[in-house]
């Protein structure tokens, strides 16, 4: 015959779900703050190697911010990177690599699965503190 030892009550999965929800938005804050200076400094990086003598201080004008209170009740988390200001003119700008510019993409293409592999690692310690895992 099986037997089944309950060793927690209702009362403890209550006292572990509410340390989770108090723990995720800090804890998740700072895995998006990451993201965006990860994403910020590779794409100065990438803005410095392929600049041309017109473009060499366009690097200067990438940069991140963290966003506050989105969402319909403020909870959600993001932040983004990017140029700043308007550019003195359409040539040394945006544009300015044979009309393309590919710093921001060529970061994107690294920041994403790597932020979503950050995620993924902070759910799972959040869980894992909670005994859940």
């Amino acid at each position: 015959m099986s037997q089944i030892n309950v060793t927690h009550g209702i009362g403890d999965l209550f006292a572990d779900l509410s340390k989770i929800a108090t723990s995720t938005r800090p804890r998740m804050r700072g895995v998006v703050r990451d993201g965006v200076k990860v994403g910020t400094s590779l794409a100065r990086q990438y803005a410095k190697e392929k600049a041309g003598p017109h473009g060499k201080a366009l690097h200067k004008r990438i940069n991140g911010e963290m966003h506050r209170n989105l969402g319909l009740f403020g909870n959600t988390i993001s932040g983004e990177y990017g140029f700043d200001g308007i550019p003195k003119s359409d040539f040394v700008g945006g544009g300015f690599r044979h009309g393309i510019n590919t710093d921001l993409p060529r970061s994107a293409d690294v920041v994403g699965p790597s932020f979503l592999r950050s995620v993924d690692d902070e759910v799972q310690d959040i869980f894992r503190g909670a005994e859940f895992l």
